[in-house]
């Protein structure tokens, strides 16, 4: 046997004996600690093992040849980390092998292990070597012996972390109680109770439940004030009704901050851990990727979406009860069947009346929240597509009813006051919307012998051949003694 072999084998018997000679986790059986205690124990022999190397390279620098050393200091250092007895390798298998340990308290223990190996790495990757090649060539061996030891435990850790997430996502949104959809009699159930609470709406200004919010009762008034109404289903004024409505069990969920908090939050702790346990890894990046999105599914999919799927009840139904929006008008507004004759001349219909209030409180809280979130395009863009629903909701509506010239003038007057709420903010489109609006209503006004002539001015390829012929039959006079128009 060489003699440096010989020198090799008494330094690395000496670090050993001194490593056997202490009561640490090394000697005794993987049951006798909790996770806590070898904790102590990885904190006990790492700083040993700091000692121990810091020594033996100085003993190394002066015993062996310059060109035979970094060989030797890196036997040394895959000695200390993998001996079967008394190494890092073997105290690591202790302490994350355990069959009762929970996978949260696997990741965890894992995450505190690494960071403290990782701190014993960099500090012996410090350790004053003879040159800085010799120094590169040292962290880079202890940065593979650091894959080594860990590399079995971050293929496991990768697959407990995004089940980890899962449970966590699966259980915050287990928190939330939805509210039920209204269907069938459950919608016309709505309806009556929206009614009463309408009748109580202008007295009362606050919610006396205990489970609405304060905060919320400019929110939730308007829609039971306005578009609501109804008289013959109003309730005696000393009667309370439960405040049980859908929107109103929407709006608590929508305004609860908490829910946003808690996924964000676990979230943070998965990467937080990712970034420890997987440094330096190829296995980080695929990781981080799939943690976002499973955040992305739950958060977004599943609370987001399904926020937004139920708040689609309030938008797209102005009575958040009825059938439809499209018989709003019709249902809740008019009290004769055509519009035929002076009665209601140069007067807005009840209709009008009731939704251009329904209107204005919507733009009011709507734009206010969409002005802090995004500027004016948000609400550009929220008020354009209300008026593209408006504009084709009151041309369903035209097509149901019988017009003459008085009739005509209610709608140009009902018109009128509808271009006036959609002015919270300008766009073209809005313009253009209600300028189609207003030469449909002049179908009504026009006399009989000039339709011809007006509606071959563009109106037909705008509205369509079949939607414009449905139109002209609403007039009183279209099969006047059996001579049809001929459109």
């Amino acid at each position: 046997m060489s003699t440096w072999h010989c020198k090799v084998m008494i330094i690395h018997g000496r670090h050993a004996q001194f490593l056997r000679a202490d009561d640490s986790a090394a000697d005794l059986p993987a049951t006798s600690h909790p996770s806590d205690d070898l904790l102590q124990d990885l904190d006990s022999l790492t700083a040993k093992v700091r000692a121990i190397v810091k020594s033996q390279f100085v003993v190394i620098h002066r015993v062996f040849p310059g060109a035979v050393a970094p060989s030797v200091r890196e036997v040394l250092i895959e000695r200390v980390c993998h001996d079967p007895a008394f190494g890092l390798l073997s105290h690591l298998e202790r302490l994350l092998g355990g069959n009762g340990m929970s996978d949260k308290e696997y990741v965890a223990t894992l995450s505190v292990a690494y960071e403290k190996c990782c701190g014993l790495v960099q500090s012996i990757g410090s350790f004053p070597l003879d040159t800085p090649a010799e120094s590169d060539r040292m962290r880079t061996f202890l940065t593979v012996q650091l894959q080594v030891l860990f590399g079995g435990h971050r293929q496991r850790y990768v697959q407990i972390e995004q089940d980890l997430l899962g449970q966590g996502f699966d259980k915050t949104l287990s928190m939330i109680k939805w509210p039920p959809i209204p269907s069938g009699k459950n919608k016309y159930k709505l309806k009556e109770q929206a009614a009463k609470e309408t009748a109580k709406g202008h007295q009362i200004t606050s919610p006396t439940s205990g489970n609405i919010p304060s905060n919320t009762t400019s929110l939730t008034s308007p829609a039971s004030t306005t578009a609501l109404a109804s008289p013959r289903d109003a309730a005696p004024a000393n009667k309370p009704e439960p405040l049980n409505l859908f929107y109103q069990m929407l709006l608590p969920i929508s305004m609860d901050d908490t829910m946003p908090r808690k996924f964000g939050r676990d979230l943070q702790e998965s990467t937080a851990r990712c970034d420890v346990v997987l440094r330096n890894s190829e296995l980080r990046v695929e990781l981080m990727a799939r943690l976002y999105t499973s955040y992305c599914h739950a958060f977004g999919d599943e609370y987001l979406g399904k926020m937004a799927n139920l708040s689609h009840e309030l938008v797209q139904e102005p009575l958040l009860c009825l059938e439809s929006a499209s018989n709003f008008f019709v249902v809740n507004g008019l009290d004769k069947g055509d519009f035929v004759g002076n009665k209601q001349v140069q007067t807005q219909s009840k209709a009008c009346t009731q939704v251009v209030q329904y209107l204005s409180h919507m733009f009011m809280h709507a734009c206010a929240a969409l002005d802090d979130v995004g500027g004016v395009s948000n609400r550009t863009q929220f008020v354009s597509n209300v008026c593209a629903t408006f504009k084709d909701t009151y041309i369903a509506h035209l097509q149901k009813f019988k017009f003459d010239a008085d009739g005509a003038c209610l709608l140009l007057t009902d018109l009128a006051m509808y271009r006036q709420a959609f002015r919270v903010c300008r766009h073209p489109s809005i313009d253009d919307h209600f300028d189609l609006l207003h030469a449909i209503a002049n179908i009504y006004a026009l006399p009989r012998d000039s339709l011809v002539s007006y509606v071959t001015e563009g109106l037909q390829t705008t509205l369509g051949k079949a939607t414009l012929h449905a139109l002209i039959r609403r007039r009183w006079d279209y099969n006047l003694n059996g001579d049809k128009i001929p459109i």
